[in-house]
């Protein structure tokens, strides 16, 4: 059977872009964004966070039983093959648009060039390339978007004015929008300009209202369908895990994100904000990172390609230009990026959370780079050497440019930071992380079996809800986070247990109370023991902040600037803590440390000003904190004297000393009543009668 040209550049593209992307693909567990969590959720069969991603857990659990690869580097491997067969899809799309906008059955080699080019153009770009390398939601997410559009051109492309031509493309496209939203809802960014087409440019009389009703139900049966897995991986024993109610009711809660965004989504810090100036400011960035991407060149046909489809085909454009509004300028200005006025590491990491966003614009942008390049092509080159020269100067440039930025191939230093922190915990200690940084732990921790004897606790419990009833980590449920992380620390503790915080948060330390009132707080490493005696702190080898400290990344590498930034942030935080205990020596290590990491000017002048700033070094380490019964006699005579505020603190210290202790539970629920929050003390009602019986 003889390949049509388009089915061999099909194939040429898939192979070349696999083997391109195989280069940089990391050898190593990343730890950018969700990869670490959901190579571990795949690996034990557990659910991902909010929506779950059933469907791609399920794909990537089968898929890294592959021999000969460990668990992390076969997931990163998918995510290149994906990416890959996203290319050959999407280059298919490119000639079928083509083939509409030009009015012809089959296009000319210059055109296939034109195609190839902007395929490439797409492939090669930074953000696209970046998700070949490690296992991450996206590359499937394109991969259903670059199926998408080609059959919404195939359908658009089409003269057949009957009814089962219409039908039948509005049927594979409603399985696929299901199929592709139960995945990643983003793909719902491609649907009004789809809508509108329908609504403008198609004769109602070829879509008959049953074959709308059925295309309904096809995209819900096809929607809900990969959710039933959720039924089966909520029902394993996996030790990481979110929780997930196996009711229509928890179901709507995983599909709505409703546990998740409660926590914080890191992308939607700002969605509620009206600002004109901040999206402004989001904007002029969306632009520049865009043009850092595909280049201004890329843009420049970008703009090019949309003035000729504005000319040429008015159904196209409508569906182009409303796709790329939406998922572009309209996006930006409902997510808004982060000023670069706070950490480097809420600033760096913020920014490239946000830009994962715009992959479907970059897979629009590449549409129109592709018909503002056969703009070009057909108004000012005739010849197919001349088109040959021009066309594949813009991917060339961007192999060239793109490749050492974005090979992750021998990327370890996450892979060593969190190797260090577990080996250098004493055994059986408790393991609090109040950061995503525990994705890398847990993946370490669950699929490396590393320090399987140490108890790793996410700030955010319901990621490990399972492990943790069934490892006794908890004694009580708060729905305040600082509340809750507060009862794990003190009932371990109570347990005779060594408890260690990873990043230091400074919002549970002062509610603990770590200048012996009643804990003791000494660095270890990366990370804070919390401890009720104090210790010597021990000598440690930052080798690894030393060595990145000296490496400067390229401005499009925004997730290893900011891992430099949080080493920075974790070093002044131990720096404050040990001037608080008058170890000015080690503290200037630190304070060294946490500068030459620093990017941002504003936080090295920051971190300079504590550096020398007269914090007022405390004397705890000589002062032996108040007992449990010292603790309630200060709790009931602020009590008597109306001190609300006090009574809290004191009471609330007591139960940390002994957290099995119904006295100061009675008392914290009488202080809560009496500041009027009854729910607070119910619950400590509840609880203090629950110590009693037991």
């Amino acid at each position: 059977m003889k390949l049509s040209l388009t089915s061999i550049e099909f194939i040429v593209i898939i192979l070349l872009g696999f083997g391109v992307y195989l280069t940089t693909v990391a050898r190593f567990p990343v730890n950018y964004a969700d990869s670490n969590e959901l190579i571990t959720a795949a690996w034990v069969k557990g659910v991902a966070h909010p929506p779950g991603y059933p469907l791609y857990i399920f794909f990537l659990h089968h898929w890294m039983k592959l021999p000969f690869l460990s668990p992390a580097f076969a997931a990163n491997v998918s995510s290149a093959l994906l990416q890959s067969f996203c290319l050959g899809f999407f280059h298919i799309a490119c000639v079928e648009m083509i083939k509409i906008i030009y009015r012809v059955k089959n296009i000319s080699l210059s055109q296939h060039l034109v195609c190839l080019t902007g395929t490439l153009t797409l492939g090669f770009s930074y953000l696209f390339w970046l998700q070949a390398t490690i296992a991450e939601v996206f590359p499937l997410n394109n991969l259903f978007a670059s199926l998408i559009l080609l059959f919404i051109f195939k359908w658009l492309g089409e003269d057949k004015n009957n009814t089962t031509f219409h039908t039948k493309y509005l049927y594979i496209l409603a399985f696929l929008f299901g199929l592709a939203t139960s995945h990643h809802q983003t793909i719902l960014f491609l649907l009004p300009g789809l809508l509108a087409v329908i609504f403008l440019k198609v004769n109602k009389q070829y879509l008959p209202k049953m074959s709308l009703i059925l295309s309904l139900v096809i995209f819900f049966i096809s929607f809900l369908l990969p959710f039933s897995l959720l039924w089966h991986f909520s029902n394993s024993d996996a030790s990481f895990s979110w929780y997930f109610e196996p009711t229509a009711k928890g179901l709507w809660k995983m599909i709505s994100r409703q546990l998740y965004t409660t926590d914080g989504s890191a992308i939607e810090t700002f969605v509620r904000e009206i600002n004109l100036y901040h999206s402004f400011y989001s904007f002029v960035e969306y632009v520049k990172h865009t043009a850092s991407y595909v280049t201004v060149f890329g843009l420049f046909l970008g703009f090019v390609g949309l003035f000729s489809v504005w000319r040429k085909n008015r159904k196209i454009f409508i569906f182009l230009f409303l796709s790329f509004l939406i998922t572009g300028p309209f996006l930006v200005a409902y997510l808004k990026f982060p000023f670069p006025t706070i950490s480097d590491s809420g600033y760096y990491w913020g920014t490239a959370l946000r830009l994962r966003m715009f992959l479907l614009n970059q897979l629009v942008l590449a549409l129109l780079i592709v018909s503002g390049l056969a703009h070009l092509v057909w108004k000012f080159a005739n010849g197919s050497k001349a088109v040959l020269v021009f066309s594949f100067i813009l991917p060339t440039y961007l192999v060239f440019s793109t490749f050492p930025v974005v090979n992750a191939r021998d990327s370890n230093s996450d892979f060593i930071l969190y190797n260090q922190i577990l080996t250098n915990l004493p055994p059986s200690s408790v393991l609090i992380v109040d950061s995503d940084e525990v994705f890398g732990l847990l993946y370490q921790h669950i699929v490396e079996r590393v320090r399987t004897d140490v108890a790793i606790v996410p700030a955010t419990t319901q990621m490990r809800w399972k492990y943790l009833y069934a490892n006794n980590i908890q004694l009580f449920n708060y729905e305040d986070r600082t509340q809750q992380l507060a009862d794990i620390v003190s009932w371990n503790l109570f347990k005779d247990k060594r408890v260690f915080l990873f990043p230091p948060n400074f919002e549970l330390l002062d509610y603990l109370g770590v200048e012996a009132n009643p804990f003791y707080l000494i660095p270890s490493g990366y990370t804070v023991e919390i401890s009720k005696i104090p210790r010597t702190i021990e000598a440690y080898n930052y080798g690894l902040s030393k060595q990145l400290s000296e490496i400067e990344f390229d401005q499009r590498d925004l997730w290893s600037k900011g891992g430099k930034g949080n080493l920075s942030f974790i070093h002044t935080l131990i720096g404050y803590f040990l001037i608080r205990g008058q170890n000015t020596q080690t503290a200037k290590i630190h304070f060294e440390l946490a500068h030459s990491l620093a990017q941002l000017q504003h936080n090295k002048a920051s971190i300079e000003t504590i550096r020398k700033a007269d914090i007022g070094g405390s004397l705890y380490l000589q002062v032996p904190p108040p007992t449990f019964e010292e603790y309630v006699t200060f709790a009931q005579t602020a009590i008597s004297s109306g001190d609300l505020f006090t009574a809290n603190l004191y009471a609330r210290k007591a139960t940390f000393l002994d957290p099995v202790n119904p006295q100061a539970r009675h008392l914290l629920s009488e202080i809560y009543a009496k500041q009027g929050d009854l729910s607070l003390s119910q619950k400590e009602f509840y609880h203090a009668n629950l110590l009693t019986t037991q």
